[in-house]
């Protein structure tokens, strides 16, 4: 249920390091440590943004307030700003990550990704709900203000919002993309836009109806470097041998140039 605003007043004066939930996240991260570390890299959880965490705490009356009440909401704001730096700054040390500049990414994927100019993870998926110029207040100045200290960061949404996306993309912190919904995007207008800013799009890339990997890895390589698009590509299309695995990857490396 949502917390009554002087419930959340007080979360301020709580301790991150008694929080039950960071109890469990240090316990888990000291066993993998204990138990594989040096071969399964740990990650950051799947920390929400600022705003999406202040969706979770007040529930549906924020989307009221931002009319009603926009004083409360960056009030609101800040108390969650302050709680996700201060859960951040808790669980990198856990993960043996330094306090700036990188990190590992592996949420939904088979594989992780090591960034080396990203410190932070954020996910933006209440925004999607939001206007331009609400996103520009309300989303953007406190994400900004969130991922700053770790020397820029990583940004999730599901769902359908070009302004959304755009507006990400000029920010300077961001540094890569992942989008939970590619299938509601036309490709190469999401490459141009990736391009325009030099912002990794780091994401799956939905298949055409019945499109083979060969055709699909033309297609996407193709727009990729017509574009000139930075890109780290999740397929969505796969052969069926270990063997046409590294055929696709070899087709992939020369039309995009990367030999």
């Amino acid at each position: 249920d949502p917390l009554d605003r002087d419930q959340i007043r007080a979360i301020p004066g709580g301790d991150i390091a008694d929080n039950a939930l960071m109890v469990l996240a240090g316990e888990f991260y000291r066993i993998h440590q204990a138990e594989g570390g040096d071969e399964i890299v740990a990650y950051q959880p799947d920390t929400q943004s600022v705003f999406d965490i202040a969706h979770l705490l007040a529930g549906k009356s924020i989307f009221y307030d931002l009319y009603d009440d926009p004083a409360w909401v960056h009030e609101l704001l800040e108390i969650c700003l302050d709680l996700y730096l201060r859960v951040v700054n808790h669980l990198k040390p856990l993960l043996g990550e330094a306090s700036q500049g990188i990190m590992v990414h592996g949420h939904g994927t088979p594989q992780g990704v090591y960034f080396s100019d990203a410190g932070t993870r954020t996910s933006e998926d209440t925004a999607t709900l939001l206007s331009p110029d609400m996103i520009a207040e309300f989303v953007l100045a406190y994400m900004e203000r969130a991922i700053a200290p770790f020397e820029g960061g990583f940004v999730h949404f599901c769902g359908r919002h070009q302004p959304l996306y755009e507006q990400l993309c000029r920010s300077a912190g961001v540094k890569a993309i992942d989008l939970g919904n590619s299938e509601m995007y036309d490709l190469r207008w999401l490459l141009d836009r990736c391009a325009a800013t030099r912002t990794v799009l780091y994401s799956r890339v939905t298949a055409l109806p019945d499109e083979s990997w060969p055709a699909y890895v033309e297609r996407v390589a193709g727009l990729i470097r017509e574009t000139g698009a930075r890109c780290i590509v999740r397929p969505l299309v796969y052969p069926d041998s270990r063997a046409e695995c590294l055929e696709m990857l070899d087709m992939w490396h020369t039309l995009t140039g990367n030999n």
